[in-house]
């Protein structure tokens, strides 16, 4: 195999396709990058491909094919090598058991394995179709993903996000039962009857890092075993989680002992300042107090102390909740509207945020102490 590529496509494929490759490989073949440009159909172009088993990316970039063949490359070489090098082109050629990567002045020899040990990526069988843009995707895992389960969560299905397809919207859903995430987009061609799909919350966050900035129209297929997204030069495949959610729509309606609202900006820097208490308790608890003079923000730790913050808020009602710090900041760090909505019913019934015309949270308060 010979070929000369731009250093920057390379660059760029190389980024996409690493997150494939396992931190801890099972075998040396999936430390590996497989080029390959043998398909005669694409001659102008080499495919990239790395797989881990339960997740697969593909990458095509223009090349000139001197020679076609194909090599698997250890990835984190690549990944080291090319963003250090300077020149605009880069050449590759296969010797031996060695593949010579050349850029003006810098010459690597980095041994390969066998193509033909690599695993073969095999594009499932599609039963549904959609295209949606890459910010609304985005957009969907930005505000859902954070809530899924942690990998040490036994409950494998809640380590995903439900993205359910129904009329003309696509739902996507996480939870990890003691908070819920919630979020809509509208599909531009209306779907016959409702199929629901968990992906893998890992392989959604290596979309939303991969995916296009610009607003670029993905297509998403799947069937019940496999999920997989194309987007511009690039796909990835994905093993679907087996389940479905439990209903959430009464979850939604929280009964209304305070509605009202808080500056996101002042509710950040507040609960910033809070949780250099409430992270040294068991809970990481902070304590919210709503009444017709604002919110009064609080935590106690019995190794550090006591905190008690005072913020302007606009509502009804008085409340009084006590919630986990990281739960509540997830939501922050999510939203992009300017003020946060809060719904607070009984202290121990779930409580709901939402910024508005975006997505909902719902968080399981915690028992005051």
């Amino acid at each position: 195999m010979k070929l000369i590529v731009s250093r920057k496509d390379l660059q760029d494929a190389v980024s996409k396709v690493y997150n494939a490759v396992p931190p801890k490989a099972q075998t040396p073949i999936l430390n590996g990058i497989l080029f390959k440009t043998t398909d005669n159909a694409v001659l102008n172009s080499v495919e990239l491909q790395a797989t881990d088993f339960s997740i697969s990316i593909k990458a095509r970039i223009p090349a000139e094919v001197e020679i076609a063949g194909s090599a698997v490359i250890g990835g984190k070489k690549l990944a080291e090598i090319l963003p250090k090098l300077s020149g605009e082109i880069v050449t590759l050629e296969t010797v031996d058991n060695q593949i010579i990567l050349t850029n003006d002045a810098s010459k690597f020899e980095l041994y390969t394995l066998d193509a033909q040990d690599f695993p073969e990526i095999v594009e499932p069988e599609v039963e549904a179709q959609y295209l949606l843009k890459s910010e609304e995707i985005k957009q969907l895992i930005r505000h859902t993903s954070f809530a899924v389960a942690g990998s040490s969560d036994g409950r494998a299905i809640f380590q995903g996000v439900q993205m359910t397809f129904g009329g003309h919207n696509l739902q996507a859903v996480a939870t990890n039962t003691h908070r819920l995430a919630v979020d809509e987009v509208e599909l531009d061609e209306e779907t016959s009857g409702s199929v629901s799909i968990i992906i893998p919350a890992n392989a959604l966050n290596i979309i939303a890092r991969i995916l296009p900035e610009v607003d670029k129209s993905c297509e998403l297929k799947f069937n019940d075993k496999h999920f997989s997204i194309t987007a511009g030069n690039f796909n990835l495949t994905t093993r679907l989680i087996d389940g479905q959610f439990p209903p959430i729509d009464a979850l939604l309606k929280v009964e209304s002992k305070y509605s009202g609202s808080v500056n996101l900006h002042d509710l950040k820097a507040t609960l910033g300042r809070v949780k250099i208490i409430s992270k040294e308790n068991e809970y990481n608890t902070v304590h919210l107090k709503f009444d017709d003079e604002g919110l009064e923000m609080s935590a106690e730790s019995f190794n550090s102390g006591k905190v008690v913050e005072h913020l302007n808020s606009q509502g009804k009602g008085s409340a009084t909740v006590a919630l986990n710090a990281d739960y509540l900041s997830d939501i922050l760090k999510a939203t992009a509207a300017e003020e946060l909505k809060f719904v607070i019913s009984e202290p121990l019934k779930p409580a709901l945020f939402y910024g508005e015309g975006e997505f909902k949270n719902i968080i399981t308060p915690i028992r005051a102490v």
